[in-house]
């Protein structure tokens, strides 16, 4: 049962990380130099890149392609 909870958690933060990203890839449309940095979207997209990196990498590990 553990291993299986491990998989659900990396397929949470897949999904997780994707919406965050994919909700973010406007934000920097309008940025303007002179105005204040959009820091709020910049960590939201941070954090879907974090996420979905982690996920990438658990289930990358345990693949057949790994050689670790």
């Amino acid at each position: 049962m553990k291993g299986l909870m491990k998989v659900f958690a990396a397929f949470v933060s897949a999904i997780a990380g994707t919406i965050l990203i994919l909700e973010n890839r406007n934000c920097f449309s309008d940025f303007d130099p002179g105005n204040n940095f959009y820091v709020g979207g910049l960590l939201r997209a941070i954090s879907g890149i974090l996420l979905l990196g982690g996920s990438i990498t658990y289930f990358w590990t345990r693949s057949r392609f790994y050689k670790g």
